[in-house]
């Protein structure tokens, strides 16, 4: 009969820790961010989203193009 034991280290629970806090803080900046660009565009006329570009359907989809892909 075969036995397999195996181990894994532990990473260092503080600076896992600090580095899970500071990419929570970075996401809801981010976040925030997005908020403020969706209002502003969805404040915006059809002709000023025309000028730059977006139609008022395309509004998520112009402020996520670099996280969803779009």
């Amino acid at each position: 009969m075969a036995f397999i034991t195996s181990t894994q280290a532990d990473a260092p629970r503080s600076g896992s820790f600090l580095a899970a806090i500071r990419r929570g803080f970075s996401s809801y900046i981010d976040g925030l961010s997005r908020a403020d660009e969706l209002q502003r565009l969805t404040r915006m006329s059809d002709r000023e989203l025309s000028n730059i570009g977006v139609e008022r359907s395309d509004i998520v989809r112009y402020v996520f193009r670099d996280r969803i892909g779009f």
